[in-house]
């Protein structure tokens, strides 16, 4: 900050001192008679122009020294030592049919830091809405990390179909998973070529279908070109419910046994939340959804809920029976602000 705001103040003063003194020459010249008025004129509109190199140069300093940060930590990773082989008893592939996920005594801190998970102990089914609450930090999307393969120092307490993990099965589990982050990107490309990143061969019908599912069949249609409509880079010209179904629709499009969201109503009005919690109750009946929420309405709907609290998993039930159980939880979930949940 400090080179920053020295570097941009000295370029600054430096451009600004310059035209300055090119209009004091100006008005002295003209004063004596030595230059007319059209050509001083002139100059001096062409005088800020002719500096703004000057002042540039700050900014392009520093997206240079961005860059080179950017550059250290690509290096970091592309430095990084590969993943473990492949041994003997590892080769056995992740079943198309999940019946059980297990996780067992799995921790996690990120490096240089307290915070993360500790001790979680789960049995998913291989179906029905599992949600999971918390407040900011408890460790929400560190569970859903783990979970999604992203971290493979932890894959062996993650056990499917009663079979322990390895990091050489991290690729087959994320084959298995459909995944909407909390940010969900979407590409500059045809709104058809997006939700079909899941499933490149998918025929129109599928497409038409998985976007039915998600809500937004009705304003694809709407638009000009329809689903070969183009839209920029991170969804540039949609609004930000609109991004949300589209991801919704990539998920459901590919049918993965496992559905994992971050909240997926969170940009929607109600007319259409209520379109998109429909759509979630129906592909849990038949696959395993896990959603972190922070609506009321999400957590009512759920199966389980598993409540977390400092890394930890704090309580897990029903809505009822925990609501029922602990006064102080119910008071928390049905006075939240916002659809936001506090546990």
């Amino acid at each position: 900050l400090k080179i920053a705001f020295l570097s941009s103040f000295a370029l600054e003063f430096l451009a600004t001192i310059s035209v300055a003194l090119v209009a004091v020459i100006i008005g002295f010249r003209l004063f004596f008679g030595t230059l007319d008025f059209a050509t001083g004129f002139v100059v001096l509109l062409l005088a800020p122009e002719f500096y703004l190199p000057l002042r540039q140069l700050g900014s392009h300093y520093h997206a240079r020294l961005q860059g080179i940060s950017a550059a250290a930590d690509m290096l970091i990773i592309l430095n990084a030592p590969l993943p473990e082989q492949q041994s003997e008893h590892t080769t056995d592939k992740i079943s198309a049919t999940i019946s059980s996920i297990t996780v067992n005594n799995l921790s996690f801190t990120y490096p240089n830091s307290d915070e993360g998970i500790k001790n979680i102990n789960l049995s998913l089914p291989n179906k029905g809405l599992i949600a999971v609450v918390g407040a900011s930090g408890s460790g929400k999307s560190t569970l859903f990390d783990c979970l999604l393969g992203f971290h493979p120092e932890v894959i062996k307490h993650i056990s499917i179909n009663q079979q322990i993990l390895s990091t050489a099965h991290i690729g087959q589990l994320q084959s298995h998973i459909a995944w909407i982050p909390q940010s969900a990107t979407l590409f500059y490309d045809t709104i058809a070529a997006n939700i079909k990143l899941a499933k490149p061969n998918a025929t129109q019908q599928e497409l038409e279908h998985a976007a039915k599912q998600a809500g937004a069949l009705g304003f694809i249609k709407a638009l000009p070109d329809g689903f070969n409509t183009l839209i920029g880079e991170q969804g540039e010209g949609l609004s930000g419910g609109q991004k949300q179904r589209i991801a919704l629709a990539r998920a459901f499009i590919k049918q993965a046994p496992v559905l994992v969201l971050d909240e997926p109503t969170a940009h929607l009005d109600s007319e259409t939340e209520q379109v998109i919690q429909h759509a979630i109750a129906d592909y849990a009946k038949n696959n395993l959804v896990l959603v972190i929420a922070h609506r009321l309405n999400t957590v009512k709907n759920a199966e389980q809920l598993i409540v977390m609290h400092n890394g930890k998993i704090a309580q897990q039930g029903c809505f009822n029976s925990l609501a029922a159980e602990d006064g102080e939880f119910a008071t928390l979930l049905q006075t939240a602000q916002q659809g936001a949940v506090h546990a």
